[in-house]
């Protein structure tokens, strides 16, 4: 039987992974799955949910010079944004083609989904044939040395090695009887419109990017009712600066390979002081003694004060995004009791300033703050209860308000056990995986494999992308996922090479007795 191979998935993580796959063929001695199956349950294949086709507004918030879903190709994206600069221009003739411009995200999923045909065409040049396969994969079951997955259309693949690429699933709904004035997520924000009449009063339950997006998306589709954010936390996302890339000195791979194979463990205290020094190395300022910041007081003078920082350099971002090459080895050496505390406590504060927004949409939140259209609400808050008509809230001081509509803005859950999905529901309920405390699924870090239900590492069941977050705390970013990408399919092929020569090496030392 020919040995075939699985992906669900077909993201950005999967673009990257094929790409590498190929790379790795090439070169390969032999034994290599020619057959990839990749199944995706949306119809476009290499964007996912996050650059799937949707309004211009949704923006990225990295440069179009330096993203890419590839390591070996830096600037990319620009390269091919040149050489489509008509059709680009055609279709989003407002936005201004730079290095240093924030692409509209769909823009984005256009490039991804033509780099998908081009390294599917590259995969078939050197005989690795890549078969799409529009469905949702519901079970994935061992079987007699390999897996069967299941999908929802009936379909059922025999395959050796299964890669799990699910990128960010959806939360449960926030009620269990559906309702028709609950949305479980804003996208596409472009059909918000479609579902919410526009003097509806909204409320937007979540402070991050998706709710960018979804403000945004509304206000600029004609929408006249009032909208509220909720936010527990009560942070909101910074604004990016000017700066460009910076390199490190002290936040370097070497320093923390180094204390990794010493068996070494970092404080969080060590961490904030490499990090400051850091900071410092890059003209920032940093105060004699470090304090964590506090959720905003005023959130229109936050705004105002952010939006004026952001028309110049702000090394700590530029630190903080360098981090993205080390994230997960700092996350390893810190002990359970420093990473309990950090999601606890600390999460909020630093997906607020990790994970920033271009001054352009900053400034639009701050005009819709400043006409009274949206108003922002810290601090803890439930649903009372819920009909297709309305909505009702209650705030962190017992306040009740109505609303027309109520749009999940939270993202995707770290915990496994509070996703909308019937794979990650089976996978469970069979003990196939085990969830990691800290997010995701509990995995070899060396090897992306599954650890089942008894700690035992899945052969050749793996894991990549948002349910690796417990291991790896960070996978939101495309080139974090792009570099476990490419480490992912170095050890798969070490491995089927190892596979390949023990009979063999097994041969020879049977000749040779």
């Amino acid at each position: 039987m020919e040995n075939t191979l699985c992906i669900v998935g077909a993201g950005s993580t999967c673009l990257a992974f094929l790409h590498y796959y190929t790379q790795h063929f090439k070169r390969a001695a032999g034994g290599a799955p020619k057959t990839l199956f990749v199944i995706e349950k949306s119809e476009e294949f290499g964007c996912g949910v996050a650059y799937s086709h949707d309004l211009a507004s949704n923006l990225l918030n990295t440069k179009s010079g330096y993203i890419t879903p590839f390591l070996d190709k830096p600037g990319d994206f620009f390269a091919w944004l040149n050489l489509n600069a008509a059709a680009v221009r055609d279709r989003y003739p407002a936005f201004s083609m730079t290095i240093d411009s924030y692409a509209p995200r769909p823009l984005f999923g256009m490039y991804l989904k033509s780099r998908f045909k081009s390294v599917i065409k590259e995969a078939a040049s050197v005989g690795v044939n890549v078969v799409q396969i529009s469905a949702e994969v519901i079970d994935v079951v061992k079987h007699l040395g390999g897996y069967v997955v299941h999908t929802d259309c009936g379909v059922s693949l025999k395959c050796e090695s299964v890669f799990l690429m699910c990128g960010t699933l959806p939360g449960q709904p926030l009620q269990r009887a559906p309702r028709r004035s609950m949305l479980a997520h804003p996208y596409p924000v472009s059909e918000l419109p479609a579902l919410i009449a526009p003097t509806s009063s909204v409320a937007v339950i979540g402070s991050r990017l998706s709710c960018i997006d979804a403000v945004i998306g509304l206000f600029e589709n004609g929408h006249q009712g009032q909208v509220t954010i909720y936010s527990r936390s009560g942070f909101f996302p910074s604004v990016r600066g000017t700066q460009g890339r910076i390199t490190p000195r002290y936040l370097t791979v070497d320093y923390f390979d180094e204390l990794l194979a010493q068996n070494a463990t970092l404080t969080l205290e060590q961490l904030v002081t490499l990090v400051s020094k850091e900071i410092a190395e890059h003209g920032g300022g940093v105060p004699e003694q470090f304090q964590v910041p506090q959720p905003p007081e005023d959130i229109l003078e936050f705004l105002r004060q952010e939006i004026d920082a952001a028309q110049q350099a702000r090394p700590w971002q530029a630190v903080l995004y360098t981090t993205n090459k080390v994230i997960d080895k700092v996350w390893a050496l810190l002990s359970e009791a420093d990473k309990k505390q950090f999601l606890a406590k600390y999460m909020g504060v630093f997906m607020s300033y990790r994970v920033s927004i271009p001054v352009d949409n900053a400034q639009k939140i701050l005009g819709y703050m400043e006409a009274g259209r949206l108003a922002f609400i810290p601090g803890e808050h439930r649903i009372l209860c819920a009909s297709d008509q309305e909505v009702l809230v209650a705030g962190a001081q017992g306040e009740v308000c109505r609303y027309d509509a109520v749009i999940n803005a939270t993202g995707s859950p770290r915990d496994v056990s509070k996703l909308d999905s019937v794979l990650m529901s089976k996978l469970l309920a069979h003990r196939a995986v085990l969830a990691n405390p800290h997010g995701g699924l509990c995995i070899d870090r060396q090897t992306y494999q599954a650890i089942n239900a008894r700690g035992v590492s899945e052969d050749d069941l793996y894991v990549l992308g948002e349910l690796t977050n417990g291991e790896f705390l960070f996978t939101s970013a495309l080139d974090i996922n792009s570099t476990h990408a490419s480490r992912c399919c170095e050890g798969f092929f070490e491995r089927l090479s190892l596979k390949h020569c023990a009979p063999l090496q097994a041969a020879l030392y049977a000749e040779n007795a």
